[in-house]
């Protein structure tokens, strides 16, 4: 496997068949996702059920308790606006985060695309903690952040996690962080003072010019590492019904 590079990161794989995956092993497919913290598989035809099968094999299935299961695929869950009337509300995050083992892997199945609109956007956290001054990082290290299931001050259930986080696998550092609603509270400071920087964080991590946008095709499969990138759906412009099977893997 090997994937095309995207700008300004992730990589694109056209002619792979994760339904009879042939040379490519599942330790093959999360390598490329650690490498290129977003993958991109083109011209998938698979059903739900294989779909969820591709994602068990590359390890532990996870589910979001709360969410839609796809039927005869109860691992993965619905995305979709259908029947909504107003668009949903989508900022960049990490994908449930507040839980003490969070998903590695995030897997999305494109199922129906809107006649136009609907991209989903990703931002390279290793690179924004590359970025940051040496003070803000040496600050930032050895500090763990509290992730929360909603707004700090309401949510039942929270996490703490390092703020910076080293990929298990490849040993690349990444800012693991979430939207600063869900995450206010650092380790060794003031509520004040980790608010004030959690917000400085995002606000770097997001930076327009720095995010992949990805433009959905039928057929697309799109798999991220979230424990170094954050994504969101761009809900602004879409036209028609969008609809996907995501899947997580522990």
């Amino acid at each position: 496997m090997t994937p095309k590079p995207l700008e300004p990161f992730g990589g694109e794989v056209e002619g792979f068949d994760l339904a009879e995956p042939g040379g490519a092993s599942p330790g093959d497919v999360r390598r490329a996702v650690a490498r290129h913290k977003v993958l991109v598989l083109r011209g998938q035809t698979c059903d739900a059920r294989q779909f969820a099968a591709f994602l068990a094999s590359m390890g532990e299935p996870m589910f979001t308790e709360g969410e839609t299961p796809v039927d005869n695929a109860p691992n993965l869950n619905i995305v979709t606006n259908e029947g909504r009337t107003t668009p949903p509300r989508s900022v960049f995050h990490t994908d449930t985060s507040y839980v003490a083992h969070p998903p590695a892997i995030t897997a999305l199945l494109a199922i129906e695309l809107p006649r136009s609109g609907g991209q989903t956007l990703f931002c390279d956290q290793a690179a924004t903690l590359a970025g940051l001054p040496s003070p803000w990082r040496d600050c930032l290290r050895d500090r763990q952040a509290e992730h929360a299931a909603g707004p700090r001050d309401t949510a039942r259930e929270a996490a703490h996690h390092p703020l910076v986080l080293a990929h298990p696998e490849t040993g690349e550092e990444a800012l693991y962080i979430t939207t600063p609603e869900r995450c206010a509270r650092i380790s060794g400071l003031s509520d004040q003072d980790a608010a004030r920087i959690t917000s400085a964080l995002y606000r770097r991590s997001i930076r327009p010019g720095r995010l992949y946008r990805h433009t959905w095709r039928a057929g697309d499969v799109v798999l991220w590492d979230n424990r170094l990138t954050m994504h969101r759906a761009d809900h602004s412009a879409v036209d028609g019904t969008r609809t996907l099977y995501r899947g997580m893997i522990r």
